[in-house]
């Protein structure tokens, strides 16, 4: 079945129907309420308005006098604003506890928030939440305070350093794969044997075959 616009070529039909998806969308349902509540406002006065939608008088000024500073009167003015504060509180963390902290990861770069604590409560006799520790830690990091565990490779001929950057690789999965014989899909585990912890078995598993491999 073919399908035309009947509006093709019709001048001014694009910024009119972005005009109505814009209206459609922007104009939330609370920004209808008020213009409804400020028409009435208009029409009956303070006190009617009041009584019928229980609105103060600061709130419906606020409102008219949002609606008049806007330059072209859009009711999207209206709108729900953000309540974020615009003052926010900044975290403020000991220079003690931040310097101690650096140290440690300095010494040891894979130390994680659990055993800071830890070492945080013995070493300076101070009761810290993991959660806590975490977020310092991630402060420390936005500030670049924190050591970069960086692995180098060394160049035999050249004797040059290089820093070793590893690509993560998307990991394969078999999800809906059929096999289509033996030995296709492979996983191999490894159990202990006998008493001693030096023997060990290790076991590969396919769809179909049991193989047992002595090491």
């Amino acid at each position: 079945m073919r399908q035309f616009n009947k509006f093709k070529n019709t001048r001014g039909f694009l910024s009119l129907w972005e005009r109505v998806i814009r209206f459609r969308y922007m104009i939330t349902e609370e920004a209808k309420r008020r213009t409804k509540i400020l028409a009435f406002f208009e029409q009956y006065g303070l006190q009617p308005t009041k009584d019928a939608f229980g609105v103060p008088k600061s709130t419906l000024y606020r409102w008219k006098s949002t609606l008049e500073k806007d330059e072209r009167g859009h009711l999207e003015c209206l709108n729900n604003g953000s309540r974020a504060p615009k003052k926010r509180r900044k975290r403020v963390t000991d220079p003690a506890i931040s310097d101690y902290i650096v140290r440690q990861r300095t010494l040891h770069h894979k130390l994680g928030k659990k055993k800071l604590v830890v070492l945080i409560s013995e070493d300076m006799g101070l009761t810290m939440s993991e959660s806590k520790v975490g977020r310092i830690l991630g402060d420390l990091k936005k500030a670049d305070r924190l050591p970069k565990n960086i692995k180098l490779s060394l160049y035999a001929k050249t004797g040059r350093l290089a820093e070793n950057t590893r690509k993560k690789r998307k990991k394969l999965r078999i999800k809906d794969y059929k096999p289509e014989r033996a030995g296709d899909v492979v996983q191999i585990d490894t159990q202990g044997r006998g008493s001693t912890s030096s023997s060990y078995v290790q076991l590969a598993v396919h769809v179909s075959v049991w193989a047992y491999i002595y090491i």
